[in-house]
Formats: structure tokens, sequence, C-alpha cells
């Protein structure tokens, strides 16, 4: 599994490509149910 950072003030899936703060970027296909929940876990000040 893909290691995500530990926060993380926004997160934005599009295309494929899971970006978080604008600078980290995850290659994800899709959102699973499984990602969502970890994503969950998260603060973040937006979701786009």
């Amino acid at each position: 599994m893909t290691e995500f950072p530990k926060c993380a003030r926004t997160i934005r899936w599009e295309n494929g490509i899971l970006t978080f703060d604008g600078e980290k970027t995850i290659e994800l296909p899709e959102l699973t149910m499984e990602i969502m929940e970890k994503l969950a876990g998260y603060k973040p000040v937006g979701f786009m």
C-alpha cells in the first residue's frame, strides 16, 4: 500500500492523481472505500 503523508491541509483527487497540499502526489486510478476511510482520518481544510 502507498504511504500517505501524516497530515495534510488540502487533498485533491483528479484524473487518477491524489495531491496533498498541492505538492506530494500519489497515482491512484480510483478512490476505493479503503482509501476514503484512510483520508477520513485527516482534518483537511478543503477537499477538491
